[in-house]
């Protein structure tokens, strides 16, 4: 299956596909040895291929305030862990984001 959109990043890539029940999958796959991830599924193409664009600020953000990605949790070093919802939320802004991360 073609993905509708998909981008390359040093250490992964995300991906939007469509599932033959018409929702658009959000698809995170690290190249190193961990399998690929749905990080969110949406009813619009739109809604998916805005959130796979901005995921990796998101996560990049997310990184800097020493968390990792493990499955659907960002986890930090101290136990803390944020669902990977809210950084694929369309509402979400970075300072929210970062603020989440804070908490």
């Amino acid at each position: 299956m073609t993905p509708l959109f998909h981008s390359y990043h040093h250490h992964y890539e995300i991906m939007v596909e469509e599932t033959p029940e018409r929702q658009f999958h959000v698809i995170y796959t690290p190249y190193a040895g961990s399998k690929p991830v749905v990080l969110q599924a949406y009813t619009a193409a739109a809604d998916a291929e805005a959130a796979a664009r901005r995921f990796p600020a998101y996560l990049q953000l997310a990184e800097l305030k020493g968390y990792r990605l493990e499955d659907k949790y960002f986890v930090h070093s101290s136990g803390r862990s944020v669902h990977v919802s809210f950084a694929m939320d369309p509402r979400m802004t970075r300072e929210k984001f970062r603020a989440i991360l804070d908490t």
